[in-house]
């Protein structure tokens, strides 16, 4: 019997919803417009799954993005995973924003065995998230969170080549492009596609979380108002 994993990602801006079949990506419904959420996350699901034929009680397991991230988006994307997985009695996966996005990035391009990656999420005002990975995936540096000043970059110095990205990068760049060793990757955006691995990975050795007490790896306290993303 196949395993079908639904992924869901929904820490940044974008809104995407991925199923993959024995770790292998089926089909993607994603929306990169400014936190819609809420207006489309079940309605990816739906129409994800009836495209391919698939009913909710197929499942093998969701996955959802675990944070750092924005907070609503994160809340949104838990909230639904857990009740897939409740209502069905499904495992529940869990998986790094930031490496389901590093890893997204390295699948799309052809890179030297010495590169680093190191995706960035805007945190506001002049913090940001960022991990860093090599080009097979591997965590060098645990996701965490930091303020951008002068300091920030000299971090990075030591290693040959360091691909920045996300919506971080972008107040990040002035400080960063005194690497000689910084190149940036523009106009990309976090996809429930880099996730797959992972969530497959998770799951074939039956590292699933508990459904009561599982949270979104938020890092920063969170202090929840109307504008809070």
């Amino acid at each position: 019997m196949s395993d079908l994993i639904l992924c869901i990602e929904s820490s940044s801006s974008a809104c995407s919803v991925a199923i993959s079949k024995d770790g292998v990506l089926l089909g993607v419904e994603e929306e990169n417009a400014s936190f819609s959420h809420a207006e489309h996350l079940h309605i990816f699901i739906k129409k994800l799954l009836a495209k391919y034929s698939i009913a909710f009680s197929e499942l093998s397991a969701v996955a959802v993005s675990t944070g750092p991230g924005s907070y609503t988006g994160l809340r949104i994307g838990v909230s639904a995973a857990k009740g897939i997985c409740f209502v069905k009695e499904i495992p529940l996966v869990s998986v790094s924003s930031l490496e389901g996005f590093a890893r997204h990035i390295i699948q799309q391009g052809k890179f030297e065995t010495t590169d680093i990656f190191c995706p960035i999420i805007d945190a506001r005002r002049m913090e940001v998230y960022f991990a860093l990975y090599s080009q097979n995936g591997k965590e060098i540096q645990a996701a965490k969170n930091s303020i951008v000043d002068e300091s920030f970059a000299e971090q990075f110095s030591k290693y040959k080549t360091i691909y920045f990205f996300g919506d971080g990068s972008e107040k990040c760049k002035a400080i960063l492009s005194v690497l000689p060793n910084a190149k940036f990757i523009g106009n990309v955006c976090t996809s429930a596609k880099g996730m797959i691995e992972v969530a497959n990975e998770k799951y074939v050795n039956k590292k699933v979380e508990s459904l009561s007490e599982f949270e979104p790896n938020y890092i920063k306290p969170v202090h929840f108002s109307s504008s809070s993303k």
